[in-house]
């Protein structure tokens, strides 16, 4: 229906990549792209902008009353500069650190940078740390790790628990709103009321490349979250590997970004924040997120700022799409002036990105690119798709700078990187430089395969989180999470997540959770009293659906046996659940072993699926 319809312009350079390959098997992939020009820091790339574009509008978001609230590059810069002055007044110990718990708000910000102004490493905190878990192990974790001096939240009484939970004694709780019960706080507002002197451009001056700019705590799919290192000079080859690709054009408006990805995480704190800035993006700040009940926010900001980018996880444009086909209102708003989408976590399912380009191509007469990124807490962004494809489930090629190792394992790579935006460590802790091989590659712990191994230059594919492998006890290897992938694409609407079952049986078996929403607008509503799992219809979409997918994968490493519905969703605080909507398949299966041998019984009892 789209396929011969043309896509809108994308501005970027065409793909290019250098293979080399190695006695040992392994290959070395480089961008065929390069670049000289490296920015200084964070804070100089605002000063400019400040001086460039002082009255643009660079951050808004919603006030109480539902308008926007706005912040030129000149407000940003110069509120930034009073709290870099009243940090450096406070003449902090060496080695402490300023923690925000926060979510993404212009004070945030405000904070971030004016930290950086003063050489003050900037610890951002998940959100979920503080709000979602009821015991607060993993903020207690951070805290103990960065030994803040400065704790920033922008409502004391919304994280009163969350400050509960740590030892304020010598800490300094700094609040735009609500009273904390600590020992020392001040208002945010007494800061910024102070007058910069010539101290915060001394500091200024002294920042250099090898300047720990953040603690950056990576989500915690494991026991813990490790405190990730990350340097000015990380932030700023990011920057320049970016510039490097994209086409200049001097009568390109200025980016206009709806942005929700979590200033705490690499994505949206770094690769998002800096590559906005870099731009002189406006940058609107959208309280909703990806889930029933908050999805509603990012749809009505949609259609208030008619984005020009549209950045977000696969989950988010299953649910836009949900909306997209019954509002035509939404539909205008959204493609009107959209360039390019993006989405990064994981593989867009097929489906929802066709239907997302149908939309488009009803709406506006075109299909819009997506330009897919990869990377890590400890490597920033490594890899994109920079030109215009039709296939989903891309990372792309490496960007300029850095270097990709490939490492055969199985019928895939693992995929290693070394470079500039890759960090010197996880410094914060005793443990230091962690990951990292004999030749200072750091190990992602991923695996990727060539698109097409005659053609480097079509990208590289995702294929799965080797440390979600496992064996069925006829040895035989399973990618758990490329194969998630697929069950996703080919259940597709019906499903919102599965895991992947099957260590040390004969064969595959799923745990799944519905997607009500989706079922209704496909199927219709339920009949009365009976909940989505019991639904005759959804049961045979699905049957027909995973017999589809074993009878065009039938060996035993790709063919689902088995499926079970789940009703009680993934937790944050038994740490099936990371803070960014992310599964932890080897945690869930194990928190829910008596799942695992029901789905799995000899006599399977009436809510497993037996599959053809």
């Amino acid at each position: 229906m789209t396929t011969n319809t043309p896509y809108r312009p994308l501005a970027m350079r065409g793909p290019s990549v250098r293979v080399q390959s190695r006695p040992d098997g392994s290959l070395l992939l480089e961008s065929g792209y390069s670049y000289e020009d490296v920015e200084r820091s964070i804070v100089h790339v605002l000063a400019r902008q400040a001086r460039a574009i002082p009255d643009r509008v660079f951050l808004a978001q919603r006030a109480p009353d539902g308008s926007w609230r706005q912040h030129t590059y000149a407000d940003v810069h110069q509120q930034a500069r009073a709290f870099a002055q009243g940090l450096l007044s406070r003449a902090l110990p060496e080695g402490r650190s300023v923690m925000i718990l926060s979510g993404s708000s212009i004070e945030f910000a405000v904070v971030m940078l004016g930290a950086m102004m003063a050489r003050v490493p900037v610890a951002p905190i998940s959100v979920p740390f503080s709000l979602w878990s009821a015991d607060h192990g993993k903020l207690r974790h951070a805290f103990a790790v960065c030994r803040p001096a400065i704790v920033y939240t922008d409502d004391a009484d919304r994280f009163a628990k969350a400050l509960q939970a740590l030892d304020l004694t010598d800490v300094e709780v700094v609040t735009a709103t609500g009273t904390p019960t600590a020992p020392r706080h001040s208002r945010l507002s007494s800061w910024l009321d102070t007058q910069p002197t010539s101290a915060v451009d001394d500091s200024i001056e002294r920042i250099h490349h090898d300047t720990v700019a953040k603690w950056m705590f990576t989500s915690g799919s494991t026991a813990q979250p490790r405190c990730v290192a990350q340097t000015q000079g990380m932030m700023c080859h990011q920057l320049a590997s970016w510039a490097a690709l994209e086409m200049p054009a001097s009568d390109r408006p200025a980016p206009v970004i709806l942005d929700w990805m979590p200033w705490s995480h690499v994505g949206g704190g770094n690769i998002g924040f800096n590559h906005n800035l870099l731009r002189g993006a406006t940058v609107y700040l959208d309280e909703g997120r990806p889930m029933p009940g908050l999805f509603e926010k990012t749809i009505a900001n949609i259609k208030s700022v008619s984005p020009t980018e549209f950045s977000s996880v696969p989950v988010a444009f299953r649910m836009l799409v949900d909306a997209l086909r019954t509002d035509a209102e939404l539909c205008q708003a959204f493609f009107r002036r959209l360039e390019t989408m993006a989405y990064g976590g994981a593989a867009l399912p097929t489906p929802v990105a066709n239907e997302l380009q149908a939309l488009a191509v009803r709406t506006v007469g075109h299909r819009i690119p997506f330009t897919t990124i990869y990377g890590a807490t400890e490597t920033q962004c490594i890899t994109q798709v920079h030109w215009t494809t039709d296939e989903t489930g891309l990372v792309g090629l490496p960007l300029p700078g850095v270097q990709l190792k490939l490492v055969p394992t199985d019928d895939r790579h693992a995929l290693r990187v070394k470079g500039p935006t890759v960090t010197p460590g996880h410094d914060a802790e005793p443990t230091g430089r962690q990951g990292f091989d004999e030749e200072g590659f750091y190990e992602l712990g991923d695996a990727v395969r060539f698109l097409d191994p005659a053609r480097p230059e079509a990208g590289l594919v995702f294929a799965g989180r080797l440390a979600e492998d496992f064996k069925l006890n006829t040895g035989t290897r399973v990618a758990a999470s490329a194969l998630r992938q697929q069950v996703l694409t080919t259940a597709a609407p019906l499903l919102s997540d599965c895991v992947i079952c099957g260590l040390g049986e004969e064969a595959v078996g799923v745990m799944a959770w519905l997607n009500p929403n989706a079922i209704t607008a496909l199927l219709g509503p339920a009949p009365a009293d009976t909940p989505p799992h019991a639904r005759e219809d959804v049961l045979n979409r699905l049957r027909e659906s995973l017999e589809g997918h074993n009878r065009a994968f039938p060996g035993s490493s790709h063919a689902i046996r088995r499926l079970l519905l789940v009703a009680e969703p993934p937790s944050f605080d038994t740490h099936e659940l990371t803070d960014k909507g992310s599964i932890n398949q080897r945690v869930v299966r194990e928190n829910r072993a008596g799942l695992v041998r029901e789905l799995f019984a000899s006599e399977p009892g009436a809510r497993v699926l037996v599959l053809a």
